[in-house]
């Protein structure tokens, strides 16, 4: 089978299961809003450490751009996008959680959208084809923040939003291991989405590590996530640059 019909394959599998488990694929932006185990003010700003943990996300999505050169040409401008995206990801987080609310939500899940969508990208441009990828990352780009509009200003769905996350993180995990070939180096890509995991682990027990370590769980979920972008910047530019 070709890498085209195995990545079609894959795609077809993703959404099927992501048609399956549908009805899981939903959350309240009032609830995500309504607070962080960790809430203290320090040095007169809110939520403090949930907001600082940002840092890492605006430094790696300025490197990732500056670097985008390094990018192999068969996906350059997705990998620029994505890097754009990350940093953009610095700001719209940082705001959201000094000011936790669904209206500045909206601006933390936007930028990620776009993360997501030129992610995939990516990894089809690398694997199957040059052309599909750039397609498929172009039209996501657009689709993405539709999702996340669709959640404050439309219908309040949040199916396609946290499909798109959701789903591009299973896609490119199956990709990866099944379809060989390409630049990307699948070693760094495969640490970054399972720090992402992890991530996503250490949200959901935001209260029990703050109770333990003193230190959130939320603001780990930022750190582990800073972790996995890293890894991918790395991964994307490809074995031609590594050394």
């Amino acid at each position: 089978m070709t890498a085209g019909k195995k990545t079609i394959a894959i795609a077809l599998l993703t959404a099927a299961l992501l048609f399956a488990f549908r009805e899981h694929l939903h959350f309240d932006p009032a609830s995500y809003s309504a607070g962080f185990a960790d809430s203290e003010t320090r040095f007169g700003v809110p939520n403090f450490w949930n907001v600082a943990t940002n840092l890492g996300f605006l430094l790696l999505g300025v490197l990732g751009f500056r670097r985008r050169a390094q990018v192999p040409a068969a996906y350059r401008g997705l990998g620029a996008v994505f890097s754009l995206a990350v940093a953009g990801t610095a700001f719209g987080s940082s705001y959201f959680h000094y000011a936790p609310s669904p209206a500045t939500l909206f601006w933390d899940q936007l930028p990620m959208s776009v993360g997501f969508a030129s992610f995939v990208g990516m990894v089809v441009a690398d694997r199957a084809n040059a052309a599909a990828g750039r397609a498929l990352g172009i039209a996501l780009v657009v689709l993405g923040p539709l999702s996340v509009a669709n959640i404050y200003f439309g219908t309040g769905a949040t199916e396609f939003y946290l499909a798109l996350q959701f789903g591009s993180l299973l896609f490119a995990i199956l990709v990866l291991a099944v379809v060989h070939g390409g630049e990307m180096r699948t070693s760094f890509i495969l640490v970054g989405l399972f720090a992402y995991i992890l991530a996503k682990v250490f949200e959901r027990q935001d209260a029990a590590i703050y109770a333990r370590l003193g230190f959130s769980g939320h603001s780990l979920k930022h750190l582990a996530a800073t972790v996995a972008i890293a890894a991918i910047l790395r991964g994307v530019e490809g074995d031609r640059n590594s050394a």
